[in-house]
């Protein structure tokens, strides 16, 4: 899988950003740019949910929702090291299906518009999932939580110990 994106605006500065995406298998893991120079994220791995479409989706993160495996791919997986049940992370991920041209959207609780930085919705110009949920278990390179709200299959960025401000009241973080 290799996806180039470019979407208008600037980025730093007022320098136009781009950026590719890539999974393992077409690019090594230590190159942090791609061949034409641009930034490049890799999909460590996917999520498996029960959702199949994004109208089976939840509106967010549920804590009490359904278990979910986050599968990280063999070269990362020595990186869930030192992760156990009963942490809380901040699970990063792609989600592929977004129509990232769309400014504005319709929100799902109260029906009305907003714009796409003002509503949990995976349509936005770079459709990043990030939830904090905390680990049920884990079985070589399966993570086990709950709660996600995204489809099943949808590309892994990343996992992080959840910082103390975005643990609940009394509950553990880094």
């Amino acid at each position: 899988m290799h996806s180039t994106f470019v979407k208008g605006g600037s980025g730093i500065c007022g320098t136009r950003m781009e950026f590719t995406l890539h999974s393992q298998y077409d690019s090594p893991m230590t190159q942090p740019l791609s061949h034409d120079g641009s930034p490049r994220l890799v999909f460590i791995g996917h999520i498996e949910t029960p959702y199949e479409t994004q109208d089976d989706c939840p509106y967010t993160v549920n804590p009490g929702g359904p278990l979910c495996r986050i599968v990280v791919d063999s070269p990362y997986a020595p990186g869930l090291k030192g992760l156990a049940a009963g942490d809380r992370v901040l699970v990063l991920y792609w989600l592929d299906r977004a129509d990232r041209d769309k400014p504005l959207v319709g929100v799902r609780r109260s029906g009305k518009v907003a714009g796409a930085f003002a509503a949990r919705t995976p349509h936005r110009p770079n459709p990043v999932g990030a939830a904090v949920v905390t680990i049920e278990g884990i079985e070589g390179p399966v993570v086990q939580v709950r709660g996600l709200d995204c489809v099943t299959g949808t590309p892994l960025l990343d996992l992080k110990p959840a910082m103390r401000a975005e643990a609940p009241a009394g509950g553990p973080g880094v």
